[in-house]
Formats: structure tokens, C-alpha cells, sequence
């Protein structure tokens, strides 16, 4: 049993160790002592949305099965399977990986100016307007700045990410455990958060256009972008805005190791809707056209709102289809291939 277990869970006990492996090097790094605590932050959301999924699962589970079997014995036989230990086991397992992955990756980012002071903005602005032919990306949408309704739109949209990345991974920490795309989804997930929140956003440490003024010492390009959308927030509340107070207070309080810090490149929430992408085209093709648009509209609404400059979003597709093929050749090698299908 033991065993089996070990086996099952072996990439995700490898991705468990590269992260700790990490947490600890920067432990040793910054010689942080006992700064260091999991925050509850997450863990909370990860398991309402984990037990809610699971139960919300169960119950249209068992009424489908009624509805098409007509009998009771039916239904306790699909709840059986729903609730087995092994699937369990297996499930809590995955779901302590992810958390202490996140967890890891909240402390590690707090700690991102004091390992690598914010340097690569200029950079990374100059580069965005010469990509874009001479031009910031968000003055092309420079006409649809001030309008309430898609402004509100997009802020909304942005914060749904945190909704739409929760239930993507809770639904496959509960798949069983050898199901098509379940452990290199979760690896990948897992990675994301370790090597791209964290290692490359030590290595390009950026803020982003929205804290442009109070870490960058030059004459900030997107003051009119800010100032417009600052007007639409005092017409229309946006959470960009709240967010926004929220990470200057981590970043400015005595708290040394906190839960979050500005970062810009590479983006996790692009890096994540990408990752939504390769999953539906290897695994679940009736989502790969709405995964294309969702991360159309993340992207958009990046540069858009001021959290991320465009070429973010694209080094963070780049970035994320790399681990994602990495991933996919590393289980190939320690388990055998699975033929995955083309629709849901």
C-alpha cells in the first residue's frame, strides 16, 4: 500500500522537494531563523473550495447516476467509488503539496526586493514599446481607459483568476490518481508558483507600471494610464485599486517575512491561464477555445489595469509551455504513456 503510494506520488514528492529545497536555500540565504511560518492566507480558500467541489461533485454525481440507472444501488456504488480511501489518501496528499507550494511561494516572493532589488522596469517598458512598434500596448485600448463598464469588466475578470485556478486544481488534486493530465497538471501547476513566481521573478525582479512611481526613479510613462483609471475608482470601486493599498502595506509594514510583494516579471496569472491552455489542447479539447479567450482577456486586462507590462505576459506563455513539455517528458520516462482524450 505503501508503496503503491509512493509510486503514484512520486513526481509530485520530487516538485514537494525542488520547492522546500528553494524555501530553504533563501532561509539560508537571508539567515531569516524563525521569521519563516505557512501562512493561513491560502489554506483556508484551498480547503473550503476543496470540500465544496467535493461534496458539490458527490451530489450531482450520485443524481446523475439515479437519473440514468434508475436505482439506489446505483448510486451508493458510484458514492463508494467517490469516497474511496485510496482516492483520499491520494487527494489530501496532492493538496498538502500544493499548499506548501504556494505557502512557500508567498514567503519567498515577500522576500524579492531584499534578494534582488527591484532593477529591470525600464528594461522591460523599453522593450514593451519597441515590440509593440513604438507604442505602449495599453494605448491602443488608450479610448476604452476611461469607460466605466469595461474597465469594471476586466477589473473583475482579473480577480475571477484567483476563482478559476482554485477550482482547476482542486478538481484534479480529487481526479484519481492515474487519470489522463491529473499529476502533469498539478506538477506543472506546482512548478509555475516555484520556478516562475519565484526563481525567474528573483532573477527579473520587476514591479510593474502600477507601483512605477515609488520604485522607480525615472519619469514614469503610464502617469496618464494611472491617473485615468484612478478617476474610473473613484466613480466605480475597483479591486485593482484595493489590492493595490493592500500590497503597499505588506511591502511597506515591520513584518520582514510577509504573505505577498509587488513582482511583474513573469506573470503567474498569465503563466496559469496558459497552463488552462495546454491542459485543455492535450487533455480536454471542448475547453481549448475558451481557455484561448480567458487568456486573451488576463492578458488584455494585465497590461490594461497597470499590474504587468505586456511582455510579461508573453515570456510567461513562453516560460509556462516549457515546464508544461518538460513536465509532460518527465512523466513519460518514470510512468507509462496514457492516450488522453479529445473531449471532455
Amino acid at each position: 500500500m505503501f508503496v503503491r503510494f509512493l509510486t503514484d506520488n512520486f513526481p509530485l514528492i520530487l516538485t514537494l522537494m525542488v520547492t522546500l529545497s528553494l524555501l530553504v536555500g533563501v532561509e539560508l540565504l537571508l539567515d531569516l531563523g524563525d521569521e519563516t511560518a505557512f501562512t493561513v492566507f491560502y489554506i483556508d480558500i484551498f480547503v473550503f473550495i476543496f470540500f465544496v467541489y467535493q461534496i458539490t461533485r458527490a451530489f450531482f454525481g450520485a443524481a446523475i447516476t439515479y437519473d440514468r440507472e434508475k436505482s439506489w444501488h446505483s448510486v451508493r456504488g458510484y458514492l463508494k467509488d467517490v469516497f474511496a480511501p485510496a482516492r483520499l489518501v491520494n487527494s489530501v496528499f496532492a493538496f498538502v503539496c500544493v499548499y506548501c507550494v504556494v505557502s512557500s511561494f508567498c514567503i519567498v516572493k515577500s522576500l524579492i526586493a531584499e534578494i534582488n532589488p527591484y532593477q529591470f522596469d525600464p528594461l522591460f517598458s523599453e522593450i514593451d514599446r519597441i515590440i509593440h512598434f513604438g507604442r505602449y500596448p495599453h494605448e491602443y485600448f488608450e479610448a476604452l481607459l476611461d469607460n466605466k463598464a469595461f474597465i469594471y469588466f476586466l477589473d473583475r475578470l482579473y480577480i475571477s483568476w484567483y476563482l478559476a485556478i482554485y477550482i482547476f486544481i482542486a478538481a484534479q488534486m480529487y481526479r484519481d490518481v492515474d487519470a489522463p493530465g491529473r499529476m502533469h497538471a498539478i506538477v506543472a501547476f506546482c512548478l509555475c508558483w516555484s520556478l516562475l513566481g519565484n526563481v525567474a521573478a528573483i532573477g527579473l525582479s520587476s514591479v510593474g507600471p502600477i507601483f512605477w512611481d515609488l520604485y522607480v526613479d525615472a519619469p514614469n510613462p503610464y502617469a496618464v494610464q494611472l491617473q485615468t483609471l484612478n478617476a474610473v475608482h473613484q466613480q466605480m470601486p475597483l479591486l485593482r485599486d484595493i489590492a493595490y493599498d493592500a500590497l503597499i502595506t505588506l511591502e511597506t509594514n515591520d513584518v520582514r517575512v510577509d504573505i505577498n510583494a509587488p513582482s511583474a516579471m513573469p506573470s503567474i496569472h498569465i503563466a496559469l491561464s496558459a497552463l488552462f491552455v495546454f491542459y485543455a489542447f492535450q487533455y480536454c479539447r471542448v475547453l481549448f477555445v475558451p481557455a484561448i479567450v480567458y487568456l486573451i482577456l488576463i492578458q488584455i486586462a494585465s497590461f490594461v489595469l497597470g499590474w504587468h507590462y505586456a511582455l510579461d505576459g508573453y515570456v510567461s506563455i513562453i516560460l509556462m509551455y516549457l515546464i508544461w513539455r518538460g513536465v509532460g517528458a518527465l512523466l513519460g520516462k518514470i510512468s507509462p504513456p496514457v492516450s488522453a482524450p479529445t473531449s471532455a
